[in-house]
């Protein structure tokens, strides 16, 4: 996707935000959206395109009031969730259907919209190329909106109804298991009327045609620019579609937010996943405030892979 084409998406996000009344959502996304034309030479008439957005962020400044925190996530309108999946998610042409509809689900997810969003996944959890994917998202949403032992309980549902093949189903426990190990929990996956195959070892080893997509848990990140340089940050990933990472950043790091805006690109970075380290490099795709849910006021960051 072009800059140009960045800078209209955001802009159409602002519109609809304020179209639902959403007025500070509206006010990041133009904001977003000058951030990333001062970041771009190539821009014509950047000033006075600045000059008009500002007028916008102006207007909302104006009809922006104070209301209560809410610890829980609202559920919008299924009217909005489907104009979130069309205007938010980035499309390649190279995508078919099952992909589009596995990048249209975490889209809903980094929303907030974690219900629709585990309906949905579950939905792409029997076609095969986009399963993995379907499944551990479908379990990190389970994880995030109820607990861990909802999570279990919907891995023997896959197991029992055959959903998913029985390489697939260990490259699943295995990754269930990373996260009730990594949590602390003491909760067992093994359940006595579950019909998974216990004459599979329950550790899986990789083969390289098992997933086209590699596993990409946490990332390491070494600063050579901004106020962070030369630190390493690690951070844990919440989402992955192909070579796209989602990640959360807290709002009391300031200094990590500034240095991680749209288009910054990242040169040392380190790529943790469960068969191996990878080297590579990435760029900051959207970094966008969390608006509702537990995560109020934290960020939604989008780093895109461009080499291991």
């Amino acid at each position: 996707m072009s800059i140009k084409d960045k800078v209209k998406m955001l802009l159409k996000e602002a519109e609809l935000y304020k179209g639902q009344r959403l007025l500070k959502e509206s006010k990041n996304k133009y904001l977003e959206a000058i951030s990333l034309i001062k970041t771009n030479e190539l821009i014509p008439n950047k000033e006075s395109l600045i000059t008009a957005i500002n007028k916008k962020i102006d207007f909302l400044n104006n009809g922006i009031v104070r209301w209560e925190q809410s610890a829980s996530t609202p559920e919008v309108s299924p009217k909005v969730q489907d104009l979130i999946q069309k205007l938010f998610t980035s499309e390649d042409i190279k995508d078919n259907d099952a992909v589009k509809a596995l990048k249209s689900a975490i889209t809903l997810a980094k929303f907030g919209q974690y219900k629709r969003a585990i309906n949905e996944f579950n939905n792409l959890v029997s076609i095969d190329h986009v399963s993995v994917a379907a499944a551990k998202n479908s379990i990190k949403c389970i994880v995030e909106n109820a607990t861990i032992e909802d999570a279990v309980a919907q891995y023997h549902q896959w197991v029992n109804k055959k959903t998913l093949k029985s390489d697939r189903i260990m490259v699943i426990r295995k990754y269930l298991q990373d996260i009730i190990d990594k949590t602390g929990s003491i909760i067992s996956i093994d359940a006595p009327n579950s019909s998974e195959q216990k004459n599979v070892a329950p550790m899986y080893e990789m083969d390289e045609q098992d997933e086209d997509i590699i596993d990409i848990t946490s990332i390491g990140i070494r600063f050579n620019h901004g106020p962070k340089k030369g630190e390493h940050i690690e951070l844990d990933v919440s989402f992955q579609a192909g070579n796209v990472l989602s990640l959360i950043v807290s709002s009391s790091d300031k200094l990590l937010i500034e240095s991680l805006k749209i288009g910054v690109r990242l040169d040392d970075m380190d790529f943790y996943s469960p068969i191996a380290i990878f080297k590579g490099s990435g760029v900051v795709e959207s970094n966008t405030r969390i608006e509702t849910g537990p995560k109020r006021g934290d960020y939604s960051l989008d780093i895109k892979i461009h080499s291991i």
